[in-house]
């Protein structure tokens, strides 16, 4: 996750599932765009993929 974080960038705001085990992670640039990633819990790890 750390390659597509900038300086200035907003706290990431996560939204998970009642199982806690899928949601999304998303976060603003000071120039307004948004990224917003899928994430799965599994096998003891995050998968995430930058959705578009």
């Amino acid at each position: 996750m750390q390659q597509y974080a900038k300086p200035g960038d907003s706290i990431p705001t996560i939204l998970l599932d009642e199982a806690l085990k899928e949601g999304y992670f998303a976060f603003n640039r000071q120039d307004g765009e948004t990224l917003s990633f899928k994430i799965k819990y599994d096998n003891g790890s995050w998968e995430y993929k930058l959705e578009k």
